[in-house]
């Protein structure tokens, strides 16, 4: 039986340049796999991200990954919405 560890985060993320990018970036350092991305248009400076992974390869902690996440520049708040264990 193969499980995986999913995470879903809501992400508000600055409306810059190269920004998303930094934010998949930061979570592919960590082995995580990015399963779903969406993205609202921007307004007002700033994109709601909801961002789901895969994290049962994860080579830190949740929280240091949230934590790492919330340091970035372009992050304004970050949070998890949804969490769970898939089987196959």
């Amino acid at each position: 039986m193969i499980q995986e560890k999913i995470i879903t985060f809501s992400i508000h993320l600055a409306d810059r340049s190269g920004a998303l990018s930094g934010l998949l970036t930061k979570v592919a350092e960590t082995d995580s796999n990015v399963l779903t991305i969406n993205q609202t248009i921007p307004l007002q400076g700033r994109a709601n991200i909801t961002l789901t992974v895969d994290t049962s390869m994860l080579n830190v902690e949740v929280r240091q990954l949230m934590a790492d996440i919330k340091a970035m520049e372009a992050v304004e708040k970050v949070e998890i919405i949804g969490s769970g264990v898939s089987g196959a």
